[in-house]
């Protein structure tokens, strides 16, 4: 009795985290300072929904062996372990060469943590439509509160919330700049307008999934959501949020067309509330969207040469150290070291790229076992998806890992800020349960 009641206890408790992962209350252990300024990618975090994971954990020992044998030998294989312990083995061992080892560590640990969370959400009993539910309400929250704050042109800063302010006309602040005016972009409870894109373009797909599926009672909100999501996604202007979204919408047609005939219509429907969405928000601010798709302005010249200037000192620390790297975490420490010293700690970002940005600080053998574990993972997806009966759930957690991967290209909190890098593990996870119960 006992044991079940700490069985649906963790159940719950991974409804939960999933719902609060976006909201960065945190306790703040060692702040980071370079240069005598903040710096961000030096501070060491002790987040809420880590200490939930940690309380997670210890249920998931606990109830240790309720797993059936063929999910477990479904895990094994087509698992992702050896190429995920290789990326903790390769991150620990760049330590040694780290420029700041307790940073290093700190960013070890954080990888540790998401392959932790890989494995309590792969392995554990909860069901995933409503693991689906809980993302896709967090996804909505996320975005009204994103719609609230570009409509109000103003966010409200709480510690307790973990939410901080920001004001158009503050100079850092994410903004749409145009010939007339400054306006704030939607952040939600996340650190970048970006962060909030990739995790409303999730939210989304999985929104679509739970359409599709149709079991579950909540078939009466879903266009409202679709509505709400799509706002909030628009009002992020961020345009790989948007090209990610696109493609993982033809990945999903593609399966229909040749996979599930079905989900053609469906699809259709939710195509046309999007574009419905995002032509009467155009009609309403049609300086800000040109502004973002043309890129012509002060701005956004300055957006394309920062990512420039990034891209070159990533190139310029590889030269030096393209074997081993800079260490894990170290990276804008070596950009302030060996490129460009004496800026202030905020000036300086990692490179807007993962696999650039896992190349130069993990060097070749980091970035090799890096993209092991993602052609392993598209291979196991479309060996799944083309030999078995289609499951929705494999397919639109594919496509999830697909924008991911599109993301990768232009974005680095996937692998630097921890709400990032717990999303990928959670996705990754979320995949490996649906590949069992398909």
């Amino acid at each position: 009795m006992i044991r079940k009641k700490i069985t649906k206890l963790l159940e719950w408790g991974i409804y939960l985290w999933i719902f609060l992962l976006p909201w960065q209350t945190r306790l703040i252990i060692q702040e980071g300072i370079l240069n005598k300024d903040v710096w961000e990618y030096g501070t060491v975090s002790l987040y809420v929904v880590d200490i939930i994971l940690f309380i997670l954990i210890i249920l998931r020992i606990i109830t240790k062996g309720d797993e059936s044998k063929s999910a477990i030998f479904r895990i094994r294989s087509l698992s992702v372990w050896p190429f995920a312990v290789g990326l903790l083995v390769v991150s620990f061992i760049s330590i040694y060469w780290a420029r700041d080892s307790y940073v290093s560590l700190y960013g070890v640990i954080k990888i540790a943590e998401g392959i932790i969370l890989y494995w309590l959400v792969s392995t554990s009993r909860f069901d995933l439509n409503k693991a689906s539910v809980a993302f896709v309400a967090s996804a909505v929250t996320q975005s009204v509160i994103g719609i609230v704050q570009f409509t109000f042109q103003k966010t409200i800063s709480s510690k307790w919330l973990g939410m901080a302010s920001h004001d158009s006309f503050v100079s850092g602040t994410s903004v749409v700049e145009t010939t007339t005016n400054r306006f704030l972009r939607a952040y939600g409870s996340l650190p970048h307008p970006n962060i909030l894109a990739g995790f409303l373009v999730i939210g989304f797909v999985i929104l679509l999934g739970l359409y599709i599926d149709k079991k579950n009672h909540l078939n009466q909100f879903i266009p409202g959501a679709f509505v709400l999501l799509t706002a909030g996604l628009f009002f992020s202007f961020s345009r790989a949020g948007w090209l990610g979204l696109l493609l993982a919408i033809i990945f999903l047609l593609g399966v229909a067309l040749y996979r599930n005939k079905k989900w053609r219509l469906e699809i259709a429907k939710v195509v046309s509330i999007i574009v419905a969405v995002f032509l009467v928000l155009i009609m309403i601010y049609p300086e800000t969207f040109s502004t973002r798709i043309v890129s012509s302005s002060r701005l956004e010249q300055k957006s394309f040469t920062d990512r420039a200037t990034y891209f070159q000192q990533a190139t310029e620390l590889l030269e030096e150290n393209w074997l081993h790297g800079v260490g894990i975490n170290n990276y804008t420490l070596a950009v302030e070291d060996s490129v460009a010293s004496g800026l202030p700690g905020k000036e300086y970002q990692p490179v807007h790229n993962v696999y650039l940005l896992v190349f130069t600080e993990l060097g070749f053998f980091g970035l090799i076992v890096f993209l092991a574990l993602i052609i392993l993972v598209i291979r196991n997806a479309w060996l799944v998806i083309s030999k078995h009966p289609v499951n929705i759930w494999v397919v639109v957690y594919s496509a999830i890992f697909g924008a991911m991967l599109v993301l990768f290209l232009f974005d680095h909190y996937f692998w630097t800020l921890s709400s990032g890098i717990m999303l990928f593990w959670l996705m990754l996870g979320l995949w490996q349960k649906a590949v069992e119960e398909s």
